[in-house]
């Protein structure tokens, strides 16, 4: 037979090292309010503007071209003041030449606000290869932002 088995011996711990003390915090000579920044304000972010696409510019627009790219001039919000209004009717106008320039024209009526009240206004849109470039006020002449 077999002498009888000792026990394994006790594990022992390794002894346990204090981490190192931090050395206090230096304190300035001179005590120091801490600046505080106004936060910026970012201004808001424009969403890009979709550019018309233009109508076949190498032929001239008929009735319905010119009406269609005068709608979706007038819903891309670009001329504030005619986004305001509400349209009435649509039509093409004849071509003119405006400060040497000839133009494609159509004719917006639409409600607008005046000092008399909500009234019918004209615009006049002035299309150059198939792409309103200005709305104008027919009477005047004054461009419509």
């Amino acid at each position: 037979m077999h002498p009888p088995a000792e026990p394994a011996p006790e594990p022992k711990a390794d002894p346990v090292t204090p981490p190192p003390a931090e050395p206090a915090p230096a304190q300035p000579a001179t005590p120091v309010e801490p600046k505080m920044e106004e936060p910026k304000q970012e201004p808001a972010k424009e969403e890009p503007k979709k550019e018309p696409e233009p109508v076949d510019s190498s032929l001239k627009l008929n009735d319905e071209q010119i009406v269609k790219a005068m709608k979706r001039s007038f819903e891309t919000g670009e001329f504030k003041e005619l986004s305001a209004g509400k349209p009435i009717s649509w039509k093409a106008g004849p071509a003119e030449s405006i400060g040497g320039e000839s133009y494609q024209t159509g004719i917006l009526e639409y409600s607008g606000e005046t000092i008399f009240g909500v009234r019918p206004i004209q615009a006049k849109a002035l299309l150059k290869d198939g792409v309103v470039v200005k709305w104008i006020s027919p009477k005047s002449g004054m461009e419509i932002k």
